[in-house]
């Protein structure tokens, strides 16, 4: 009888030590490795350069998470092929704390067998959607598209410029003679808005130098027939070419928006008294 009093006790504690350990065993990974991302370099969408800071990755529908590029993605290993999806991530309007999947970038897919600790090198060149629409595309190589003379001096704001460029030979060039000095330029044409409801827009562009940009459009509606200026970012000088996307969908989805131009103004930080900008490769893409 002493014998049993010890011997249950001891095998229901074996029992259920054993169930424990098996519950807490670690899922073995299967890791991707997605690094060097591309877009796509087509003549009717321009030149490629991009900032994709991250990627956002799903396996068989599941998303696994948000993570910044170069990247080694855990994913369970099931031992079976999975469908792996991958969008360009990049920061929303500039901002740090706001990714975002970019829309117009397709999303890559692979089918991939998820075997235990095994790495796989996916290869990430982007490019853009079929449906996309540009309503402008600026490389500044031969033409200047950007001759709206918005702040009404009367002067020419932008002209074409080979001493630096982002891509190609030439660029956008703006020069700031004082610490007073601002210029605000748009878009020579002007757009139709084409529907009630638009879907997602972006602004893209490249820039560099030492002043602050305002990037946004001039709206024209049946209140304000002039037109109305709405800068929707403000960028600080940058020493290095920087490339940002800005999303005016909720700008072009106004209800009362007949049509739109793009708009930029360039003013002399404080503390400074002059300032020269490169602007290139600018977009307006929508859907």
């Amino acid at each position: 009888m002493n014998r049993l009093k010890y011997f249950f006790p001891a095998l229901l504690a074996i029992f259920f030590s054993g169930c424990g350990l098996n519950d807490n065993v670690a899922p073995v990974p299967t890791y991707l490795i997605i690094k060097d991302p591309k877009v796509l370099k087509v003549n009717s969408t321009g030149e490629d350069t991009h900032k994709i800071t991250d990627v956002w990755v799903y396996s068989d529908g599941q998303l696994q998470g948000i993570f910044p590029l170069p990247a080694k993605v855990p994913v369970i290993s099931t031992g079976e092929e999975s469908e792996i999806l991958i969008l360009a991530g990049i920061r929303k309007n500039g901002i740090l704390d706001e990714p975002a999947f970019y829309p117009f970038y397709k999303a890559i897919t692979a089918n991939v067998k998820l075997e235990p600790l095994k790495e796989i090198n996916i290869p990430i060149t982007f490019q853009y959607s079929e449906n996309c629409k540009f309503d402008v595309i600026a490389d500044f190589e031969q033409v200047n598209l950007f001759e709206f003379d918005l702040d009404l001096d009367g002067k020419a704001g932008l002209n074409l410029s080979a001493e630096d460029a982002s891509s190609g030979l030439k660029s956008g060039k703006i020069k700031l003679e004082n610490a007073n000095s601002v210029v605000e330029i748009g878009s020579t044409q002007l757009f139709e808005k084409l529907s009630i409801i638009s879907g997602n827009a972006y602004i893209e562009m490249d820039y560099k130098g030492q002043a602050e940009i305002g990037i946004g459009l001039v709206t024209y509606d049946d209140l304000n027939v002039a037109g109305m200026l709405q800068y929707k970012v403000v960028v600080v000088p940058r020493d290095k070419w920087n490339k940002i996307y800005v999303d005016i969908t909720d700008i072009l989805s106004a209800p009362r928006l007949r049509s739109y131009r793009l708009a930029f103004g360039f003013t002399v930080p404080a503390g400074k008294e002059t300032g020269e900008i490169y602007v290139d490769n600018i977009k307006l893409v929508r859907f």
